[in-house]
């Protein structure tokens, strides 16, 4: 152990982060065994504060389960890049469009006993793009958009 921390003080001494990294390649057997294995988390739901109007945000009856489906299933079917937060009901998508880029999250929150808030924010990109995109996504909810705040 003494000669791993050596080893370490010295490569941090002469390159930084990746000489120490560089100091540790070889194998570890049986260590961290337990990290590799995969948590299955719940998602936490955040509380809708209606802080300032904005008109990229909708509300809906449904279960935030299925506002999260719905949010994917649409990023799949569009061929869209898009990454699921684990503990969070959020989905960032990345939208390309010809040589345009854009970044949305999409993030869902409870907005009361029985409603649910669908914020989406431009995160990156063109802002007219970004609300050619949000009225993409609000039609393709449909019905699932069925409340107001």
């Amino acid at each position: 152990m003494q000669r791993q921390q050596k080893e370490a003080e010295k490569a941090q001494r002469a390159g930084g982060f990746a000489a120490s990294r560089r100091a540790y390649r070889g194998a570890h057997r049986g260590e961290g065994a337990e990290e590799e294995e995969e948590k299955i988390q719940e998602r936490h739901l955040e509380e809708y504060f209606k802080v300032v109007n904005k008109n990229t945000e909708v509300f809906s009856t449904y279960d935030p389960d299925t506002l999260l489906d719905t949010i994917v299933d649409f990023a799949e079917k569009q061929g869209f890049k898009y990454e699921v937060a684990k503990d969070k009901y959020k989905v960032k998508l990345e939208i390309l469009l010809g040589e345009e880029k854009i970044d949305i999250t999409a993030k869902i929150s409870k907005a009361a006993a029985d409603k649910y808030c669908l914020e989406f924010n431009r995160t990156g990109g063109d802002s007219m793009l970004f609300f050619d995109q949000f009225k993409n996504i609000k039609e393709y909810f449909g019905e699932l958009i069925n409340a107001t705040y």
